[in-house]
């Protein structure tokens, strides 16, 4: 996150369809596997089409700014957002090399790059080597910018955990470490409302992920020349959480060998957009429709004009100055859109794709479909003086349907291409001790590549669902010394060859399952005894199935998303406890018109175990049919439960436990913790508690003690700390 508004302006990057520099901001922003794309990159650098900075860029800048002075003077001056993320930062010393650029003087090898662009010094080699020991970096005699947060040559280091430890003797480590910040760095799930039980992704590497990233790669290959007595590089990235205030480390460890030839391939993408850079349409750059959804934007905010007449989004241009002005709505800000920026302009329907990257030259496959044909088979079309053309026979009438039997050939040959597909998809599955890895389950992923790509026409591209990640991860047994093969595909079923219904379809559902129960008041409508007598029958075997799964089966808790009314003794305790005995925070009870409350019971599990019921098997004929419940007499109601003032004046006979310490705790998405104690037991955090635990050191340090409350949880005390805690 380097800080490049302080530094010498250089001019553009491309001029005249060469390029001066680059930057690893410009290759990322290029290359397909870190999510950019080339015609992106060419809205930007070579059309000049630039688009407005995002908030989340021009923070950046300023967060990085305060790290840099905080690592320079030992001074803290450092935002909330950054505080969590302090702990993760290396000590400050006049030892580390703090937004130090990758070469000395980076204009001088601009203007060296200019020089060997002229003819008569296109050969010159001290100038190639002037330019990349100004530079410090280059592609293809092109210098590369850039700079990281920090770099120091310490032995000790903060692991992802926050704690201190020393490298391996006999190895020379440089690490390097960027900061980001980011609105989120874990899933996150949502618990209530209208979204609830949507799932937001993170937005961390992971450690894997950082080593090979574009940028990293950079600056340790930049180190594997300037330091040759390195051995390995130590590369992280530290991610600072703008609304929780939390942070973590991604970090992993690299040899120098694994950096050049990594590095390699980045070199590829830079011979690429020497390429690219000669284009004079963005019709001849091949797109990435992957990447439409990645990153945000800055977007009109939908005001009258906003962003129309040539005007960046944020500004409208003036009618009668033809000056553009900041838009009296969103005051020249715009609203943040997630996507590329460029969308609304660019030209991506299918008919412009296949129209204009067929004949491309600056795809793989340029050859034209007409030119692949062989000499003299190319049709001949005939002229005006050709002989008249006969007329058009008679309509000849459709071709019946095809029988049975061509179905079910057509079915079974769909099986077994399905069947080929899931064994390539095995056979190309990555192996890593344990665990083998497959596709992600999307259409082509892993099927004869790599999980994670995909082959289209004219080579392998990243998966557009998992990113290149892959996707489903089988973890074989430890005493194994080599992960198991996967399953081989069943055998095809024989099947009748005129039959309706294969052997091997599942099922069909019963009239049980197949259809929902007729509402009352038409039910009441029907005049037909019989009808209405089956009706009803129907009806009542449906309430009886609600009730044997409510009672046995249900995975949810009946009470889920019904909405009361909250009484004055729920108000003053702000906790609502359900049938199940499963406790709720009432935060987020909604006032209605009458001045009460509406509380929506959040979707959960129930916490007392269901009691078994005897069922009984139907004499329902369709197949498929599932048994009901008998009718025999529900369970007696639950005795009444003490209001909370009654509770509150009536002792506990349950005596605290002695205190004990931790042995360890992990957290869920929501904040809210799971800790096992050295007595054997283990504590769940009460999804309802509004505090949260910010435990950071190992779990033997922390002393713990369990009281009873007034209520059906208890109480753990850790320091001056108190959370509201369930026994497993």
């Amino acid at each position: 996150m380097g800080r490049q508004d302080e530094r010498i302006y250089v001019g553009p990057a491309v001029a005249n369809k060469k390029f001066r520099f680059l930057s690893v901001s410009q290759i990322k922003l290029f290359d397909p596997i870190s999510e950019g794309c080339n015609r992106k990159w060419a809205f930007q650098y070579l059309f000049k089409r630039r688009l407005l900075k995002t908030g989340a860029l021009t923070e950046g800048a300023d967060y990085a700014e305060k790290m840099e002075h905080y690592l320079k003077t030992n001074e803290d001056l450092l935002p909330p957002v950054l505080q969590k993320a302090k702990l993760l930062f290396p000590r400050p010393g006049s030892d580390l090399q703090v937004e130090r650029p990758l070469g000395p003087d980076f204009p001088m090898a601009v203007f060296l790059r200019e020089a060997l662009l002229k003819p008569e010094y296109a050969h010159r080699e001290d100038i190639k080597r002037a330019i990349r020991d100004f530079a410090g970096l280059t592609i293809h005699d092109i210098p590369l910018d850039g700079a990281p947060d920090v770099r120091y040559f310490r032995d000790i280091f903060i692991t992802d955990d926050g704690m201190p430890a020393r490298e391996v003797p006999g190895t020379v480590v440089i690490k390097i470490e960027d900061l980001k910040v980011i609105s989120r760095i874990w899933p996150q799930r949502v618990h209530s409302g209208p979204n609830a039980g949507t799932i937001y992704p993170g937005y961390a590497k992971t450690s894997a992920q950082v080593c090979d990233d574009v940028q990293m790669l950079g600056y340790a290959r930049r180190d594997c020349d300037v330091f040759p007595e390195a051995t390995h590089f130590r590369l992280g990235h530290i991610y600072a959480e703008k609304k929780s205030k939390k942070a973590a480390k991604r970090s992993g460890i690299i040899s120098r060998d694994e950096v050049i030839r990594r590095w390699r391939r980045v070199e590829d993408v830079g011979a690429k957009m020497i390429q690219v850079a000669t284009a004079d349409r963005i019709e001849d750059i091949e797109p990435t429709p992957a990447s439409c959804d990645a990153y945000t934007h800055v977007a009109p905010c939908g005001a009258p004009r906003c962003g129309m007449d040539g005007a960046y989004p944020g500004f409208t241009k003036n009618p009668a100055s033809g000056e553009y002005e900041p838009c009296f709505v969103c005051k020249g800000k715009g609203v943040t859109a997630k996507g590329c920026g460029h969308r609304y302009y660019c030209p991506l329907s299918n008919s412009a794709i296949v129209q204009n990257m067929i004949s491309s030259p600056f795809k793989e496959s340029s050859m034209s479909l007409f030119n692949q044909l062989p000499p003299g088979a190319m049709p001949t079309m005939p002229t005006s003086a050709s002989a008249p053309v006969a007329p058009a026979p008679a309509p000849t009438p459709a071709a019946p349907p095809p029988p049975v039997t061509d179905a079910r050939a057509a079915i079974e040959a769909e099986k077994a291409r399905l069947r080929q597909q899931d064994a390539d998809r095995a056979a190309n599955a990555q192996t890593n001790g344990n665990k083998t890895k497959y596709g992600c389950g999307a259409p082509g992923c892993g099927v004869g590549c790599t999980p994670g790509q995909v082959i289209v026409q004219g080579g392998v591209i990243v998966c557009p669902d998992c990113k290149g990640r892959g996707g489903i991860t089988i973890t074989v047994d430890d005493s194994d010394s080599h992960p198991a093969p996967p399953p081989p595909p069943p055998a095809p079923v024989a099947t009748q060859p005129n039959a309706i219904k294969p052997p091997d379809a599942p099922p069909a559902p019963g009239l049980l399952k197949g259809a929902d129960p007729v509402p009352l008041e038409e039910r009441m409508q029907i005049t037909d005894p019989a009808l209405r007598q089956t009706i009803e029958d129907h009806a009542a075997q449906h309430a009886q199935l609600e009730v044997q799964s409510a009672a046995a089966g249900s995975v949810w808790c009946p009470e889920s998303g019904q909405t009361i009314k909250l009484s004055m003794e729920m108000a003053i305790k702000k906790k609502y406890e359900c049938s199940c005995a499963k406790v709720h925070s009432t935060k987020t009870a909604v006032k209605a018109a009458d001045g009460s409350y509406d509380f929506t019971v959040p979707r959960h599990k129930p916490k007392n175990k269901p009691v078994a019921v005897e069922t009984v098997t139907t004499d329902d004929d369709d197949e498929g049919s599932e048994p009901l419940a008998t009718t025999a007499a529900p369970p007696p109601p639950p005795a009444e439960r003490p209001g909370f003032f009654t509770r509150m004046l009536t002792p506990k006979h349950e005596a605290p436990e002695p205190p004990t310490r931790m042995v360890s705790y992990k957290f869920d998405a929501s904040g809210h913790f799971t800790a096992k104690l050295a007595n054997g037991e283990t504590w769940d955090q009460e999804q309802g508690d509004s505090a949260l635990a910010h435990w950071n050191k190992p779990a033997g340090t922390y002393a713990v003690q369990i009281e009873p409350s007034s209520s059906t949880y208890h109480l753990m005390k850790v320091g001056s700390q108190v959370f509201m805690v369930d026994k497993e």
